[in-house]
């Protein structure tokens, strides 16, 4: 059982992270690739194919927006890609990056640290940093009102909805209600479990719960955001996978990849599980959902199953289209995957067996669909 700890006070402002730009530089490292066939699929649609080397050591969030992509580093960095050249083109000083999400009036990313209280207990308190999309200038960094006592496999996790952001912690069963205005938490909801992922849509926030209790219930959770109410609780056979388990929401459907794919029909509520089956990156634009996979967890073959990319249409629960990026020799599967626009989307793949003598650590592979 964990020990919690939940601090209620004002958030406060804490000292802004540091931030430099770069200009981009020529396309380097970058090579040309042919996808094949997805078998049992229609095309995908690929108009281009290419991978190129990552400019710096790149963790697992990769988000897409106009500007670039953005990334954390493993040296406690927030850096923002070019995307056409994947040159850095600013890098900005936050360590310890749990989420990153894009809106309108900015960059939002949650800081997880490690601290100690009373002298001797170890907990975890999140900040929130707000980032100026254009410049890369951080705006203000906010000390949240949340705190959980440290445990080894600690995760936090933000989204956002129309109005609000959302933040969770992996071992609190409850999910606090963030007014981007200025950063303050103006609700927690209990929840009836662990959240394990999280995501939203304009009116709902969605999360996928562990219960607390003897049968480890797994739950898919529907958070009203008009209310900050749960409105919808659906029992599945969907547990998580700690920091591999994976969710996005459209207006019309939820996916969640843990230790089965799981699809909700939003409008219904009728929910799919596919057992023994997962997903790498899962992303979308509004209406359609890519994914990396889905896979069975007991095939990681070499037959390039791994590399596979598909998308999925609004309403069903299973991909239509699909194609194979080519396995790269010492490096593994396909892993984040973000797209801001439908058009053109991103994948991350590291090498599977680091050594400070070969370079690259991580390739990102950029494909551009037809349509």
């Amino acid at each position: 059982m964990f020990t919690v700890l939940v601090v209620v006070t004002l958030a406060t402002a804490v000292p802004s992270a540091s931030v430099s730009a770069a200009r981009p530089g020529p396309v380097a490292g970058c090579e040309s690739i042919t996808l094949t066939a997805a078998p049992g699929m229609g095309e995908l649609g690929v108009r281009r194919a290419v991978q190129c080397a990552a400019p710096t050591k790149l963790g697992g969030r990769l988000v897409a927006g106009p500007e670039g992509l953005w990334a954390n580093t493993w040296e406690g960095t927030l850096v923002r890609l070019d995307p056409r050249t994947f040159a850095v083109t600013a890098t900005v000083d936050i360590p310890y990056v749990q989420g990153i999400v894009l809106r309108d009036d900015g960059l939002w990313a949650l800081v997880q640290n490690l601290t100690l209280v009373d002298g001797n207990r170890q907990v975890d308190v999140l900040d929130l940093v707000k980032v100026d999309r254009a410049s890369g200038r951080v705006l203000r960094t906010t000390r949240l009102p949340l705190m959980a006592a440290h445990s080894s496999d600690d995760q936090a996790y933000l989204a956002a909805t129309a109005d609000a952001l959302w933040v969770a912690q992996a071992n609190v069963p409850l999910v606090a209600r963030v007014d981007p205005r200025d950063a303050s938490v103006v609700a927690t909801v209990p929840l009836p479990g662990r959240t394990e992922a999280m995501a939203g849509n304009a009116s709902t926030l969605w999360l996928e719960l562990w219960a607390d209790d003897p049968t480890g219930t797994s739950r898919i959770v529907a958070v009203d955001a008009t209310t900050n109410a749960v409105a919808n609780g659906l029992a599945c056979e969907c547990g998580g996978i700690g920091r591999s388990s994976k969710m996005i929401v459209t207006d019309s459907d939820v996916w969640f990849s843990g230790s089965a794919l799981t699809h909700v029909d939003v409008a219904t509520g009728a929910i799919t599980t596919h057992p023994r089956t997962l997903t790498g990156g899962l992303t979308s634009a509004g209406t359609d959902v890519w994914a990396i996979g889905p896979v069975a967890i007991t095939s990681p073959t070499p037959d390039g199953r791994w590399g596979l990319v598909t998308r999925i249409t609004p309403g069903s629960s299973e991909p239509a289209v699909g194609a194979i990026v080519p396995m790269k020799s010492q490096f593994d599967s396909l892993g984040s995957l973000s797209t801001s626009d439908g058009r053109t989307l991103f994948a991350l793949r590291t090498r599977a067996f680091p050594n400070t003598t070969r370079e690259p650590a991580q390739i990102i592979v950029r494909l551009t669909l037809a349509r």
